[in-house]
């Protein structure tokens, strides 16, 4: 009796399965943010790897400024969606998505940057635009009625 290393036993039957089609590693994915990251929107990252063979799953992780893993719910490991809810600035950071199958992988990366609102500086102009134009209004409504 031969005796056959697993390996190559398991690599013949994977051959003998998927016949004489090729085996095609992930292509390099294209990642995308989805929404408007503001503290307290919601946001999807994205990541799609076309052409591969077979199909491909996909991991999101984010990397800096702390390494987090993501799970179902909120990942998608078919689409390659990560859905990030309720938005806050510790969730800032980039974003890892990994795509592989059993012949490669293949990656991309979003940096995610979450805006706290309008700055001071713009909060004051609009303030200080406010009073003048109330203040010509008042000036033109108080001419009006010295000629009148």
């Amino acid at each position: 009796m031969i005796s056959l290393p697993g390996p190559l036993v398991t690599n013949l039957l994977r051959f003998l399965f998927l016949g004489l089609s090729a085996l095609v590693p992930p292509a390099p994915p294209s990642c995308r943010l989805q929404g408007v990251p503001h503290v307290g929107a919601n946001v999807t990252l994205s990541c799609q790897s076309p052409r591969s063979k077979p199909a491909v799953q996909y991991q999101w992780d984010r990397q800096l400024p702390s390494f987090q893993t993501f799970f179902a719910p909120a990942l998608d490991v078919i689409r390659g969606s990560l859905s990030l809810t309720n938005l806050s600035s510790s969730m800032a950071g980039v974003y890892v998505c990994k795509a592989h199958n059993e012949v490669g992988t293949a990656q991309c990366n979003v940096t995610l940057e979450v805006s706290t609102g309008p700055g001071a500086a713009v909060v004051a102009g609009a303030v200080v635009g406010t009073l003048v134009g109330l203040g010509l209004l008042a000036g033109l409504v108080l001419l009006y009625h010295r000629r009148g």
